[in-house]
Formats: C-alpha cells, sequence, structure tokens
C-alpha cells in the first residue's frame, strides 16, 4: 500500500474561456506520516513536434499532509498564447499533471484539451493576443493516468 493515494482530481469551471485560469480539485489521502512536502506541476503542451514549446504553469509545495483524506485546489494560470505556434493554438492538446515526493514521480495524470474558436472568429496573425484569447474556448476531458505509486509505498 502506498503511503499517499491519489483518489481524485476533478477539472473544475469546464469547458471555459481561454484566460479563464485553470483549476483542478484534488483529493488524496495520506495512510503514513510524510517527512517532506508534496510537490505538484502542471505542465501544458504547447506543440506536438517541439518539447521545449512545453509551459509550466505552476508548481506548488504541498504540506504538511496530515493522515486521513485531504483535498484542495490547484490553481493554475492559462498558458502564454504568444509562445504557442499560430498552427498549433487550436486543436487538440495535452495537460500533464504530476506529483513528486523527494524528487521522485509517483503520479502523472494527462489530460486532452481541446482549443476551439467561437462562431463568427478565425485565426490569423493580425489578431492581437487579447482578442485570441477571448475568442478561444477551452475544454478538458478524457485522462489518461499513470500511476507509481506501489513504487514509494514504503515512503516514510
Amino acid at each position: 500500500m502506498s503511503a499517499v493515494n491519489v483518489i481524485n482530481v476533478q477539472v473544475l469551471d469546464n469547458p471555459a474561456k481561454y484566460n479563464d485560469p485553470i483549476n483542478l480539485e484534488i483529493t488524496i489521502e495520506c495512510v503514513s506520516q510524510l517527512e517532506d512536502d508534496l510537490e505538484w506541476t502542471l505542465i501544458y503542451v504547447g506543440s506536438a513536434v517541439d518539447p521545449s514549446l512545453d509551459q509550466v504553469l505552476d508548481s506548488i509545495l504541498l504540506g504538511p499532509i496530515s493522515l486521513g483524506a485531504s483535498k484542495f485546489t490547484f490553481q493554475a494560470p492559462v498558458p502564454d498564447i504568444s509562445k504557442i505556434p499560430l498552427n498549433e493554438i487550436l486543436g487538440v492538446t495535452v495537460l500533464l499533471l504530476s506529483c513528486k515526493y523527494k524528487g521522485n514521480e509517483f503520479f502523472r495524470v494527462g489530460y486532452y484539451v481541446t482549443n476551439e474558436l467561437e462562431p463568427g472568429y478565425s485565426l490569423s496573425p493580425h489578431l492581437t493576443t487579447q482578442i485570441k484569447e477571448q475568442a478561444i474556448h477551452k475544454n478538458i476531458k478524457n485522462k489518461e493516468e499513470s500511476k507509481q505509486q506501489d513504487k514509494y509505498q514504503d515512503i516514510k
């Protein structure tokens, strides 16, 4: 049994406008006392072909962790649209949430993010960033989860 179990990750305020912050409600269960904080990181994949365009939206340290179930909201800013290639702003990309303990990742979940324009808009290099952000809707869904919790079952 793991020292920490991620029970649920709920995407709040979904779908939303592009420039609305990303809110995740995370429920964990701690079954043994931890010496250090948990590090949570949220990454937006900015390009399917260039990993250097991935953006770390936020990283937080959570602790001390009480024994039992805990729930918290992880709020992260949206990606900087100016750092995303124009041809990759719309369509499907990925949002990755990971958790580390003492530098070792033990949980990762990915969400498909669909970015679409409102009717009446077309995406062009001449649109300002502000107009682009107001015209784009994001919809986060279809999570893919990778747990490695058993790897750290003896964390103390």
